[in-house]
């Protein structure tokens, strides 16, 4: 896998992986599960990671939520999602009252991407090691996520 390959990405693995101070029963939710992947490479056993987006054949512009994961979003403490047109749904599902002090990454504000740009933004060498990087840099304080 070229991900692995990125000094960044093994970077952040490696420090989150040596100052990780969490239970398991932190909840991480991924829109898609490239950057579900990520963040389980990132959390470890310290993070139960779910990715909604989890067949590559689904298309993110048909999919329609259900209650299971408009729950799922709701109970999460990190929320990991591509914005910028390719997940509208997650918008949604971001507007109703979620978990007190969850984070949302908004994938493509991390990496400076606006409206009309290209939403395959994980595309870009340079999204995942940021993506890895910024979920290192929450998961290494224990008290940066309630």
């Amino acid at each position: 896998m070229k991900i692995l390959q990125s000094p960044a990405l093994g970077l952040a693995i490696l420090l989150f992986s040596t100052t990780s101070g969490h239970a398991a029963n932190l909840k991480i939710v991924a829109a898609e599960n490239f950057y579900g992947g990520i963040a389980q490479q990132i959390a470890g056993d310290s993070a139960q990671v779910t990715s909604i987006l989890n067949n590559p054949n689904q298309d993110p512009h048909e999919f329609t939520t259900d209650a299971a994961t408009a729950k799922a979003v709701a109970d999460a403490d990190i929320v990991i999602y591509s914005g910028i047109g390719y997940d509208d749904w997650m918008e949604k599902l971001l507007g109703v009252p979620g978990k007190e002090g969850r984070v949302v990454i908004k994938v493509a504000e991390l990496m400076g991407a606006n409206d009309g740009d290209n939403p395959h933004i994980w595309y870009d060498p340079k999204t995942m090691p940021a993506l890895a990087a910024k979920l290192a840099d929450l998961l290494k304080t224990p008290d940066t996520l309630v």
